[in-house]
């Protein structure tokens, strides 16, 4: 049993503060990196272009372009942005703090239980636990107002309903908002929690309501569905293109040759396979502990404890969806994989898999009857493989380093072996009264240790002038300050300087046309600023999320691609993106140079954009085009990073 009986005020209390300051951790961690608004830019650019009025923006639903709207709002007052991100990361992280709570299947008294959950949200975030969190991991604790943040902190609550069996709760009030915010990581995690259900209410009351819950995330997948349809409803051009014979498994390819990171199960296994024997380790372990402490007499009766049936229940997918992709087969499967991405929920067993690991470990030093042999075995070991995989995966991943990693756990090893050897001593017994109250307290500390890193004048500095200010900013503004800041103002500048050209030597109704791919991560910005639509040009620039969501899109544009690089397919998908981007914008400088000498000796050629669908009025590009290209007197508007040039 427990042996100390501590404030459950002052531990709530604690609980609080330790939230807080892993809120403002990685806040400054983000500004220490000079990620000033890496994450945010796209949003800030995004929430000026759309109102919430209703309506339905491309694939953009009302809600996410209500979301835009409002966080367009919060962006204008700086402190207001701090706030939002503030409230966004500390309710991410209080929903892990509840998870974890909510585990606690023996209903350890109050505090033991706030202490267990509070040290292993420590040790996912900043513990090193982590680092084995694997794939799209960090949208835990990246500090942005994304509307993927903000769709995970959704996610973490209708999982912490799940947890509570709230089903209705979780599918018909938190699971929908999510789906239209960010339906990938929503229909995977719907996925796992459906299996997970099935594994928890087979036999149950509960499993007749099955259909009930999955109204509202059908509708909602109906709509977004729907919304992916944009380009064949209203783009001519594209309806009358002619499909290829290409298949499901050439598909795949292209997209794992495009961004294999972001699709692929495989890859994280292949490239990063001390970081993926570490996630199986820290899976394992957890679970097995999890066995040992849930104490149940049949694998059926453990299953229906939430949190191995969703530990479990998501290891499945994971392997499932690995094994599809592996064999590519069967192809219906395969075409899922590739739109749903699964490798995005690999880090939840983990996550789960981890609380058993610490309550294990607290157990051992707190719990009276856990100070046994079999204990003391089953966490050396543990300690010994965690400790050897923190060091030789120090390479790939981030967190605390290989060398700290292995002196914290050697550390811990030790004492845990002297504890175990002292266990029917007073001092362990002393320990034993001292150690509960000072878990909350330690950890603050150790909070504050992983801070330090991050602080300095100049980090400071830089946080006082991006949110220390109560006065209005626009996106323009926090363009300056991000290039201030990052002490390169030039691309910045450059940036908005080319906006006020546009609006003032284009007519509003003109066509500007965004060519090559560097050229394309100024459009975005480009619209923002000047209010009108930037089109863009080179097919992967233009239609690459769409590629990943539709098959037929890709069917239809590898006819673009081939021609572009002159390339057959497997050529193509043997190239480096940067090298197949290279070869797209070789042909597209050639297009552009020889459109450009007809205009000048006053041919008139024919429209070469054919991919927009209508003849440009106006072009820019990247300084490096700018002087690779003959111009002569066509150019309207140039500085050191952009020139723009008219057509006509």
């Amino acid at each position: 049993m427990v042996t100390t009986q501590p404030s459950s005020r002052s531990y709530t209390a604690l609980t609080f503060i330790l939230i807080l300051s892993l809120a403002f951790h990685f806040v400054l961690r983000k500004i220490h990196a000079g990620h000033y608004i890496a994450f945010d830019n796209a949003q800030m650019a995004s929430a000026l272009r759309f109102s919430c009025d209703g309506s339905f923006v491309g694939v953009f639903n009302s809600l996410r372009v209500c979301y835009n709207d409002f966080t367009g709002v919060l962006y204008q007052i700086p402190f207001l942005y701090l706030s939002a991100m503030l409230a966004i990361e500390f309710g991410k992280f209080f929903l892990i703090f509840k998870l974890y709570q909510a585990l606690d299947s023996k209903k350890s008294e109050k505090d033991y239980a706030i202490a267990v959950a509070a040290f292993a949200m420590l040790f996912v975030l900043v513990a090193g636990g982590g680092r084995f969190l694997i794939a799209s991991y960090s949208i835990l604790w990246q500090a942005d107002l994304a509307y993927k943040s903000f769709a995970q902190l959704l996610l973490m609550a209708s999982l912490f309903a799940f947890f509570k069996r709230r089903y209705a709760l979780s599918a018909w009030i938190l699971l929908p908002p999510a789906l239209l915010l960010q339906p990938l990581n929503s229909t995977n995690l719907i996925a796992i929690l459906g299996l997970a259900f099935l594994f928890i209410e087979w036999r149950g009351r509960y499993l007749a309501r099955l259909p009930i819950y999955l109204l509202p995330i059908a509708l909602t997948i109906a709509v977004q569905v729907f919304l992916q349809n944009p380009l064949e409803i209203h783009s001519s051009w594209f309806r009358d293109l002619p499909e290829t014979s290409l298949s499901i498994q050439q598909w795949y390819a292209y997209i794992y040759h495009l961004d294999a990171n972001d699709i692929s199960i495989l890859w994280h296994i292949r490239e990063l396979p001390f970081i993926f024997v570490g996630y199986l380790v820290v899976c394992g372990f957890g679970l097995f502990f999890a066995w040992k402490l849930e104490e149940q007499n049949t694998f059926e009766d453990f299953v229906k404890r939430p949190g191995p049936a969703v530990a479990i229940a998501g290891l499945i997918y994971v392997l499932v969806c690995g094994a599809v992709e592996y064999l590519q087969s069967p192809s219906v499967l395969l075409e899922a994989i590739i739109i749903l991405a699964p490798k995005r929920l690999m880090w939840l067993p983990a996550l789960i898999a981890s609380y058993y690991i610490v309550k294990f470990v607290l157990d051992f030093f707190l719990v009276t009857e856990r100070t046994t042999l079999d204990h003391y075995r089953s966490i050396s070991l543990f300690l010994l493989i965690f400790s050897g995989l923190l060091f030789f995966g120090t390479w790939e991943s981030v967190g605390v380093s290989g060398i700290v990693g292995l002196t914290i756990f050697g550390l811990l090893f030790l004492v845990t072996t002297l504890f175990f050897i002292l266990r029917d001593s007073k001092l362990v017994s002393h320990s034993r009264k001292m150690l509960l109250a000072a878990v909350l307290p330690l950890l603050l500390v150790a909070v504050t240790a992983r801070t330090l890193p991050y602080i300095s004048s100049k980090t400071l500095s830089d946080f006082d002038a991006l949110f220390l200010d109560i006065n209005h900013r626009t996106y323009q503004d926090y363009l300056v300050i991000n290039g201030e800041l990052s002490g390169d103002s030039g691309p910045a500048s450059d940036l908005i300087a080319l906006a006020k050209a546009i609006d003032q030597r284009t007519p509003q109704n003109s066509t500007v046309l965004a060519i090559f791919a560097a050229a394309q991560e100024s459009r975005q910005a480009l619209e923002s600023l000047t209010g009108r639509m930037i089109r863009a040009a080179t097919p992967e620039a233009s239609m690459r999320e769409e590629l990943f969501t539709l098959y037929k899109r890709f069917q239809k544009l590898w006819p673009r691609f081939s021609d572009l690089t002159g390339l057959g397919f497997e050529e193509y998908v043997a190239l480096t993106d940067s090298e197949a981007t290279r070869r797209m914008d070789k042909k597209y400088l050639g297009y552009l140079q020889s459109y450009l000498d007809q205009r000048a000796n006053g041919v008139v050629p024919e429209p070469i954009w054919t991919l927009v669908g209508r003849k440009a009025d106006f072009v820019f590009v990247t300084r490096d085009y700018c002087n690779k290209l003959n111009t002569r007197d066509l150019t309207i508007y140039e500085n050191d990073s952009y020139c723009l040039f008219n057509t006509f």
